[in-house]
């Protein structure tokens, strides 16, 4: 029996931009909302702000309210 690999995380923002959009696990949608947020990448800011509207875990959340850029956002969520 050979064991499936674990989806590995993204290492680029087109990669992470997908997996925090479609990341199966939440882990993994963290992840990716940590590295954008970090990279302060502006094509980012449109799929932060939806993770930070509608993901279901709050992790995933507020690490897509701390990034940069997504303060207006914040303001329509609160």
């Amino acid at each position: 029996m050979v064991a499936e690999a674990a989806p590995s995380p993204c290492k680029t923002v087109p990669a992470c931009t997908d997996q925090l959009r479609f990341g199966e696990t939440k882990a993994l949608r963290e992840l990716a909302a940590l590295y954008l947020g970090e990279r302060n990448e502006p094509g980012s800011v449109p799929v932060l702000v939806t993770a930070l509207k509608s993901d279901p875990g709050d992790f995933v959340r507020v690490t897509a309210a701390e990034a940069p850029d997504t303060s207006e956002a914040k303001l329509t969520v609160r």
